[in-house]
């Protein structure tokens, strides 16, 4: 081991040593939280990124499903045109039998009233309020269900000119009320709240300002070949004169025991030593990183050493860019 490298070790051991022992702390709640130990763009899965909100801004899923709402009404007052113009004869007094004239047993206007009540529901509350919560989504459709179920029995199916497209106006409003509430109870909700948890790393247990305990997850790869590995690792930083160190070391914890879902890998004494870089022009930093981890498994060590070298490169990369961007929204 070069001597910089033994510097950094003796430093992340120091410091480790100097932070509280966890043992001593009562055991928490088993709310995990998650994060992730190389660049977003491989290891993150794309389920986190498109539940996350970027800058506040509404998560990707959520942005769907706000479209396929839109989708919704637009789709059921375009068929609802079409079985209008099927009907032949005069638009105006046709529209005007459909509308100001309304029949419940005769006029199909009221579907499109029940699509335009869904939109207007749930784009109000999923998409201004940004409720997370299933309730509004079971409400609009058990409604829109039962107003569906009643026309069916209160329309006059023998005066229909067109009762095959009626039909599937009715039967179209049914699955597309039931596949909103699929979608945002299957979909939106649970990967918004994985990539919460996930990307704003909610710790086990704070230990004191400077010092935690984080369950990491680093997503699989090679197409599935290389399984996924998740660490426990106790997490200490400081700022030594004009450095800041960051030291980690995996540990065992009560909440966070080894599963079959993941291969539990183990991070020696790491650490990130952060200080200007000579000369301090541009307001640049010199950083040394220490990494110390052993993934375990079947994987030959030459290539995770290959692997974890480029992984290293890639993650410093993504993190110039990131504190790039950072600087630009400040400015």
């Amino acid at each position: 081991m070069s001597a910089p490298e033994h510097e950094i070790r003796a430093a992340a051991e120091s410091l480790l040593g100097s932070s509280s022992s966890y043992q001593q702390r009562p055991s928490p709640s088993s709310n995990l939280g998650y994060s992730v130990n190389s660049r977003p763009d491989f290891l993150l899965p794309a389920d986190l990124v498109t539940g996350s909100r970027q800058s506040g801004r509404m998560s990707v899923v959520r942005r769907f499903f706000c479209l396929f709402v839109t989708f919704d009404f637009l789709f059921t007052g375009l068929m609802w045109l079409v079985c209008i113009m099927l009907v032949g004869g005069n638009m105006v007094d046709t529209l005007s039998q459909e509308i100001v004239r309304y029949n419940i047993h005769t006029s199909l206007f009221d579907v499109v009233l029940a699509a335009a009540s869904r939109f207007t529901v749930l784009l109000l509350f999923y998409g201004l309020v940004y409720i997370n919560h299933w309730c509004i989504i079971a409400l609009s459709t058990a409604g829109t269900c039962l107003f569906l179920i009643a026309k069916v029995y209160l329309y006059n199916w023998s005066e229909a000119s067109q009762p095959v497209f009626h039909v599937l106006l009715i039967l179209v409003s049914f699955v597309i009320a039931w596949g909103e509430a699929w979608f945002l109870d299957f979909r939106v909700l649970p990967q918004e709240q994985q990539a919460q948890r996930f990307l704003q790393g909610v710790l086990f247990q704070p230990i004191d300002e400077r010092t935690d305990i984080m369950y990491m997850v680093a997503a699989g790869g090679a197409g599935g070949l290389v399984q996924s590995r998740d660490f426990v690792n106790l997490r200490h930083w400081s700022l030594r004169g004009d450095c800041y160190v960051a030291a980690a070391v995996s540990v065992t914890h009560p909440d966070a025991p080894s599963g079959d879902k993941h291969i539990r890998g183990e991070n020696g004494a790491s650490c990130w030593v952060i200080r200007p870089a000579a000369g301090g022009g541009g307001g640049q930093s010199e950083v040394q990183w220490l990494l110390n981890t052993n993934l375990h498994g079947w994987i030959p060590q030459s290539v995770v050493d290959t692997g974890l070298v480029a992984a290293m490169l890639d993650y410093t990369a993504h993190l110039c860019k990131h504190v790039a961007r950072m600087a630009g929204e400040t400015s």
